[in-house]
């Protein structure tokens, strides 16, 4: 006999079959995706180096005159093949009187994989917010160079000049 309560528990575990092959399917397009990006970064593996990047800003006003007292922050992160992101830090700067915002730091990140790149953006403010490009330092970007013990120590310097409107 058929009652009520054995619908309910019928309806229920349906419920919970179909609950389960949803997430079974869930499980399975993850591991489909995330063995995609493990075929991708081992393609594209590298010998690994590591390198040190130091920032260099200088920053001018609408007369294209130096900027002196300018509110310069950096925002660099390391983000490797697969997608992850290591290796944040936020620094901020003041300008000099010729222009240029020292942040007096060396970001260093290890290389191993022609997808892995290093992201920073630079963004100054004053009378209106102004954020200036984004950037990204690659793998590939060393490579031309001769890879002596000097170069190996010595930074590679971010130059960029931006032009506020103020």
């Amino acid at each position: 006999m058929i009652t009520v309560k054995n619908l309910f528990i019928a309806k229920n575990q349906w419920q919970k079959l179909f609950l389960s092959f949803i997430i079974i399917l869930l499980f399975n397009t993850c591991d489909l995706l995330s063995n995609d990006s493990d075929n991708k970064c081992k393609e594209t593996e590298q010998p690994s180096f590591e390198k040190s990047l130091s920032p260099a800003v200088y920053i001018k006003n609408k007369n294209g005159e130096s900027y002196w007292g300018a509110h310069v922050e950096i925002n660099i992160y390391k983000e490797y093949c697969d997608g992850t992101i290591k290796g944040t830090f936020i620094k901020k700067a003041t300008t000099l009187e010729d222009g240029y915002a020292n942040f007096a730091y060396v970001f260093t990140y290890k290389f191993a994989n022609l997808e892995d790149k290093v992201n920073y953006t630079i963004t100054v403010t004053g009378e209106d917010p102004l954020t200036g490009d984004t950037k990204e330092y690659k793998y590939s970007d060393s490579m031309g160079y001769e890879e002596t013990a000097e170069y190996a120590v010595n930074p590679i310097f971010l130059h960029h000049i931006l032009k506020v409107p103020w």
